[in-house]
């Protein structure tokens, strides 16, 4: 598993690219989905070693994509992201094992220096 690869879960298609643009910047390789299940079908073969989440998508929601990787037993470092979040939601994503919440508008400089050191420590 490569400690600098990430899958970016996000429905909204201009913050997908922007994603995207700013891990290659800092040196990580990445895949997007649009919802959900693209997200679950991706897992597979992508091979991720950090997810970065989207709570409101299309298909299955990220809670749906959470429970689906821990029932699968799946070790991924996972970064839950909303606009929309409901703090009920962010609990339930963290008892499901997500690594970290952050609001959106992200913060870069607090997402790099996350991702930095779950990738550091995996």
């Amino acid at each position: 598993m490569n400690p600098r690869r990430i899958l970016v879960a996000e429905d909204d298609a201009s913050t997908r690219e922007c994603f995207a643009e700013l891990l290659h910047s800092w040196g990580f390789e990445s895949a997007v989905t649009a919802d959900g299940q693209e997200t679950l079908d991706l897992l597979g073969s992508f091979h991720p070693q950090i997810l970065l989440l989207d709570l409101k998508m299309p298909r299955r929601s990220g809670l749906e994509v959470l429970k689906q990787i821990r029932a699968e037993g799946l070790q991924l470092a996972t970064i839950v992201i909303s606009g929309e979040a409901d703090i009920s939601s962010v609990v339930q994503a963290i008892k499901l094992g997500a690594d970290d919440f952050m609001p959106k508008p992200i913060d870069p400089a607090r997402l790099r220096l996350a991702l930095n050191s779950l990738a550091g420590h995996r």
